[in-house]
């Protein structure tokens, strides 16, 4: 190989591990939010004024775990997770609202797409990371349900229960139908999302007053994400090989002008 070819060699291994997509990846996010714009009266009181901001990782790569409604959750959705492996869809969640801080080392992500299964006309598309399983909407929490790894935080008569990040298509200025299919994504939406703390009463852990779980729930609005790739370890290595690729080509060069 003449020496040319070799020095375009080495830049050309090089070049392909910037050229590899990122998004095949796990992805770390950073994330932010405007103030609250909906939940009960108290807890808007109690976060008025202040805005949430943090950081995620995002991993498109993680397996379809099933049907939300075959695994007893509101159905209409697709679930991907892996049960028992911290490699999560949405993961490394940590955050702050104000003083408080909260964070969570696994959950999942939801998809919901408006072609299957159920008439577009009734659905919207939807991207849901949450940290913790869900409770099913209209209903109560048990003493499972807080079985919890989240660590939250108290404000007033409330605790953080679960924080959950979605996409609605039409809101924030999103398409309606702005998913193909029930896949992850390679990329989290552009527009503006939500994202919605959940909190139990602290005086009432197991639910005494027969509260039903999402009357208790602050939604904050202007969710925006911004991503910054990680690289795999073979992406590293792709670079290194042509770098040094690289440096054997200029050591020949040099070694040969000083023997001319």
């Amino acid at each position: 190989m003449s020496l040319n070819k070799f020095v375009c060699a080495g830049l050309l291994t090089a070049g392909l591990s910037c050229l590899t997509p990122a998004m095949a990846a796990p992805v770390s996010y950073t994330f932010s939010t405007g103030a609250a714009i909906g939940g009960p009266a108290e807890l808007t009181h109690l976060l008025s004024g202040l805005t949430v901001s943090g950081s995620f990782v995002y991993d498109q790569t993680v397996p379809l775990l099933g049907s939300s409604g075959d695994l007893g959750f509101e159905p209409g959705y697709s679930i991907y997770a892996t049960p028992g492996s911290p490699d999560q869809a949405f993961r490394t969640l940590t955050g702050s609202v104000g003083a408080y801080q909260f964070s969570d080392i696994a959950g999942s992500a939801s998809i919901r797409n408006a072609n299957t299964g159920v008439p577009s006309a009734t659905m919207l598309d939807i991207i849901s990371l949450t940290s913790d399983p869900t409770v099913k909407a209209g209903t109560n929490t048990t003493p499972a349900d807080y079985d919890r790894q989240l660590q939250g935080f108290t404000l007033g008569n409330y605790t953080l229960h679960n924080v959950r990040l979605y996409w609605i298509g039409g809101v924030g200025g999103g398409a309606f139908n702005f998913l193909s299919d029930s896949a992850l994504p390679a990329e989290l939406p552009t527009f503006q999302g939500r994202l919605a703390f959940d909190f139990v009463r602290t005086d009432d852990p197991t639910n005494l007053a027969n509260i039903p779980y999402y009357s208790n729930t602050v939604t904050f609005g202007g969710l925006t994400v911004q991503a910054a790739a990680v690289p795999e370890t073979d992406t590293y290595l792709m670079a290194l090989v042509g770098l040094g690729l690289v440096g054997v080509a200029v050591r020949r060069r040099q070694q040969r002008s000083l023997k001319a």
